[in-house]
């Protein structure tokens, strides 16, 4: 028997947030290659983490409520 469509919509919704574990990987990747020495990866980071883990909250807390 096939799955309901909120199911599909909350797998949907855990595979993004999958995806921005990888995002935060990336960027832990980027900001190691800049060994620190790198202005703009310094200063751009926190900021790029920070809207990265906020969109994964907003994502879990939607899937919770479906």
């Amino acid at each position: 028997m096939g799955r309901s469509t909120r199911n599909k919509v909350r797998f949907q919704i855990e595979k993004s947030a999958d995806c921005m574990d990888r995002c935060l990987a990336h960027l832990k990747n980027a900001t190691d290659l800049g060994d620190g020495n790198s202005t703009p990866i310094n200063a751009s980071m926190p900021n790029l983490v920070s809207l990265v883990l906020s969109v994964k909250d907003v994502l879990l807390k939607f899937r919770s409520e479906l």
